[in-house]
């Protein structure tokens, strides 16, 4: 039960950053998030893309390229994150 709420709230971290910053990729996210691990962050933002959640985008160069964006489903919750800030910036 603890990993699974564990794993919630990487969700909803990794959806305000990427709110917060719109498209964004894979190591700036890591960088966002102190002692995730690459695999971690990796399954979570699989999960993430498999609920239709955020949107990734690959791009086929050399170096790859991947960004991360919300999608509308994602979207919809970002005036949820906007009251929590303000609710916090009362606080």
């Amino acid at each position: 039960m603890a990993s699974l709420v564990c794993l919630k709230k990487c969700f909803l971290v990794i959806i305000n950053i990427i709110r917060t910053r719109g498209v964004i990729r894979f190591g700036q996210i890591a960088v966002a998030i102190p002692g995730i691990s690459r695999k971690v962050l990796t399954d979570q933002l699989k999960s993430l893309e498999n609920d239709n959640l955020i949107k990734r985008v690959q791009y086929q160069q050399i170096p790859p390229k991947v960004e991360y964006s919300l999608t509308d489903k994602s979207k919809s919750l970002c005036p949820v994150f906007d009251s929590i800030v303000k609710w916090m910036d009362l606080a």
